[in-house]
């Protein structure tokens, strides 16, 4: 599989940096990652960060961004008119909030057979988050319908980014999905991994450290999806 490397940066960027984003003032509402990259944080890594992904896109954008207090979940999606792309990025476990998630590890029924992680099918459906999502996208598609959608999470976040990934390329059947998870727990049965893999106009890839424990859980009955 030949994979973008400059998307792959970006996705890794993006999913770091999400850590971090909520603990500093937000993007204004027109305000690209070019001018918000002097205000951001004194924190070298993160600065080194966001230069390099403000670098790439200069004119990006913060188009929503939901930070749920009840379930700690933090979403964004942003805009690049330079790569005519749009990115989805869940934030990774950050506290205890995320590990009970985490651990409602029993299958529960998304459709048909398919079986998916209960935790995270939850964070996912919590207060409408879906259909926020959906909306948003839906908007952002009307206007730039030719532009490929990419979604992407650490940890967590992976594993979010891997059930959206499933529920938003049946929803957007006309738009190009590319799913890249860092560090991916297992999100569903046998049979989520076969739907997940017939999906046309959906790609997933999964990029883990060797013997990281986090992507050899849950263990029974969970399967991997996409290209490792």
């Amino acid at each position: 599989m030949v994979f973008n490397h400059n998307v792959l940066e970006t996705a890794i960027g993006l999913s770091l940096y999400s850590y971090e984003y909520g603990n500093y003032e937000l993007l204004e509402e027109d305000e690209t990652l070019e001018e918000f990259k002097n205000k951001a944080s004194n924190d070298k890594h993160y600065t080194e960060l966001l230069n390099s992904i403000a670098e790439n896109s200069p004119d990006g954008r913060v188009i929503y961004y939901l930070n749920h207090a009840l379930s700690d979940m933090q979403v964004g999606i942003t805009m690049s008119h330079t790569h005519k792309r749009i990115f989805v990025i869940f934030r990774g476990t950050d506290n205890y909030k995320d590990w009970l998630y985490n651990l409602k590890f029993l299958k529960t029924k998304l459709h048909d057979d398919v079986y998916v992680h209960r935790g995270f099918l939850e964070l996912i459906n919590t207060d409408n988050i879906k259909s926020k999502l959906i909306n948003t996208i839906k908007g952002a598609l009307k206007e730039h319908p030719k532009y490929k959608v990419y979604i992407c999470g650490h940890s967590l976040g992976g594993a979010l980014s891997t059930l959206s990934g499933y529920i938003l390329a049946k929803e957007f059947r006309n738009t190009r999905w590319t799913v890249v998870s860092l560090a991916s727990p297992r999100v569903g049965n046998e049979k989520f991994k076969t739907e997940y893999g017939n999906i046309e106009n959906l790609r997933n890839y999964r990029v883990c450290n060797n013997r990281d424990i986090v992507t050899a859980v849950p263990t029974i009955g969970y399967y991997h999806v996409g290209h490792n």
